[in-house]
């Protein structure tokens, strides 16, 4: 008996509702934020009505495997070994090349000796520049890693609230796949706002949340409906005597 009326009383404060934000203005830009890559969502740092600044974290993928492969990146391209040992044996040669030549001034030593050593030393500046080259490949590799870990982390493009959040921990997101949706409200109403001398909480009360109420209309709308009909299956398989369950039976 209590059903019918609970159902018009929704339905007459979701007309009361339309008609009251009927002209209230949407927000100038609506954006679904995604993900650049497949993966597992590890971290979710925001829900439905944060308030979030552009660059500000929404969702983190699991980055295990990117954040070792980093680190080995790091260590391979921050090491001056190869570097140091090409320099040491380079200079070692050159010293022999030095002594060579002199003893060929005195005929001390034959000129097939010196041109090995000078041979060498060519060879050893080749192995330097490869060591440098290396090294230098290796901080591009560093990078790469480091821009495959940051496509990981799912960012906001834009200040404003978030609307919902479409997927939670432990979810996993395709590429492109939309993770948060996100509002935004028109800077220069907030601007104007301020000129007039508004508070943090002013703003928010007259622009920010007028904005975001048709969206949460909405929201209750299709949520009030799924409430009552999980109520009347909830009541009917394990309501107790008496309840709204043995009534409809």
């Amino acid at each position: 008996m209590r059903l019918p009326a609970v159902l018009l009383c929704l339905a007459a404060t979701s007309a009361h509702a339309e008609d009251r934000f009927d002209c209230i203005m949407d927000p100038s830009l609506v954006i679904e934020v995604g993900s650049a890559v497949d993966g597992l969502i590890k971290d979710a740092f925001v829900t439905r009505g944060d308030d979030i600044v552009k660059g500000q974290l929404i969702a983190q993928l699991d980055a295990r495997v990117e954040e070792a492969a980093l680190a080995y990146a790091r260590e391979l391209a921050e090491s001056g070994s190869p570097i140091e040992i090409a320099q040491i044996r380079l200079e070692l040669i050159q010293n022999e090349v030095k002594r060579a030549e002199r003893l060929l001034e005195t005929n001390l030593v034959a000129d097939s000796v010196v041109e090995a050593l000078i041979s060498r030393q060519s060879e050893a500046a080749l192995e330097l520049r490869q060591a440098e080259n290396n090294q230098r490949l290796a901080s591009l590799e560093q990078s790469r890693v480091a821009t495959q870990l940051a496509q990981h982390e799912i960012r906001s493009p834009i200040d404003g609230i978030v609307i919902t959040r479409m997927m939670s921990p432990g979810e996993f997101v395709y590429s492109q796949a939309p993770v948060a949706q996100l509002a935004q409200v028109d800077p220069i109403h907030v601007e104007l706002m301020r000129s007039l001398a508004a508070s943090n909480w002013t703003v928010i009360r007259r622009v920010r949340i007028p904005n975001a109420l048709p969206f949460l209309m909405s929201a209750l709308r299709l949520g009030s409906s799924l409430a009552i009909i999980s109520a009347i299956v909830a009541e009917y398989f394990g309501g107790t005597q008496g309840s709204l369950g043995q009534l409809i039976t």
